[in-house]
């Protein structure tokens, strides 16, 4: 039997398998994302919190996700120029 994660991100139930792995992206313009971070399943209120204290510029990108989802991507933000 696996263990398993339950949290809520905006008002959304989220559930996590002990082995995932969740990611903090960041990219520039229409570049690809690069990983900046990653975190153990376990440990998605520390991912959601250097999530929102990453500051990005202009025309840059970051991207909250987990590829072991049905939906992996849990946040995003783009700025503009």
């Amino acid at each position: 039997m696996k263990e398993f994660y339950e949290y809520e991100l905006n008002g959304k139930k989220i559930i996590f398998y002990k082995d995932n792995v969740i990611k903090i992206q960041t990219g520039k313009g229409k570049s690809k994302y690069k990983n900046r971070y990653s975190f153990e399943a376990k440990d998605f209120g520390q991912a959601v919190m250097y999530y929102n204290m990453l500051n990005i510029h202009s025309g840059y990108k970051k991207r909250l996700i987990c590829e072991d989802l049905n939906k992996p991507l849990l946040a995003r933000l783009i700025t503009y120029k």
